[in-house]
């Protein structure tokens, strides 16, 4: 894995869905947001040590209620 898609401030897309939308967590969400958005607007970049932790920590708060998820998620990343 040398590039991962992310959305606006280097938020790791978790997730695409059907409909193209890319899932991403907002650090810091706007009043009355939630930190989980799906977002169309995304690019592909290098990934580096920062946004591989961002990216692990994301798939634990998106998923980690769901071990199941957050297992094929990391598999999916190649963390394991």
């Amino acid at each position: 894995m040398d590039t991962i898609k992310v959305a606006s401030f280097n938020q790791p897309i978790l997730d695409i869905d059907e409909k193209g939308f890319g899932l991403n967590r907002d650090r810091n969400p706007d009043r009355d947001w939630g930190e989980l958005r799906r977002s169309k607007e995304f690019k592909e970049v290098e990934i580096t040590p920062k946004l591989l932790q961002t990216l692990l920590e994301d798939l634990a708060y998106a998923y980690g209620s769901n071990t199941q998820k957050f297992t094929e998620k990391i598999k999916e990343f190649k963390f394991i």
